[in-house]
C-alpha cells in the first residue's frame, strides 16, 4: 500500500514540475507583464513622436497639439528607451525586451521590428512638409 502512494506522489510532483517548465512560473509572468508595459510605452511614445514629426518639430520639443510623452524609461532597469532619428522623416523608438522570442504576441503593429525591439515611425504622408 505504501509503494503505490509514493508512486502517486512522485507522479504528481513530476506533473507539477513539468507544468511549471512548460508554461513558466511567476518570474516569466512578471517578465511578460514588463514586456507588455514596454510595448505600451513604445506605442504611446510612437504617437508622441509621430505628432512631432508631422509638425516638423525636433524630437525633444513639446507641442500643445501632441500628447505628452509617456515614461521614457524601462520599467525594470530604469534605462531610457532609445530614440534615434535615422532619416529626416523616420525615427526608431527601441526597448530591450526580456522575452524577444515571445514578442510576436506584442508585435501587432506592422512597423515593429521584433528582432531589434523597435518601432519604426514615419511622418504621416498627409502631413505638411517640415519647416526648415
Amino acid at each position: 500500500m505504501r509503494a503505490p502512494a509514493l508512486a502517486l506522489v512522485a507522479l504528481s510532483l513530476a506533473v507539477v514540475i513539468g507544468a511549471v517548465m512548460t508554461i513558466g512560473g511567476p518570474e516569466q509572468a512578471r517578465a511578460e507583464r514588463r514586456d507588455a508595459q514596454r510595448m505600451s510605452d513604445l506605442n504611446a511614445l510612437g504617437r508622441h513622436l509621430t505628432c512631432l514629426l508631422d509638425r516638423g518639430l525636433a524630437l525633444d520639443d513639446t507641442s500643445d497639439a501632441c500628447t505628452p510623452p509617456p515614461p521614457l524609461t524601462d520599467p525594470k532597469t530604469g534605462a531610457p528607451y532609445q530614440v534615434t532619428r535615422t532619416a529626416p522623416d523616420i525615427v526608431r523608438a527601441c526597448a530591450e525586451f526580456e522575452r524577444p522570442a515571445r514578442s510576436d504576441a506584442l508585435a501587432y503593429r506592422a512597423d515593429f521590428d521584433r528582432d531589434a525591439g523597435c518601432l519604426i515611425l514615419r511622418r504621416s504622408p498627409t502631413a505638411p512638409a517640415p519647416r526648415d
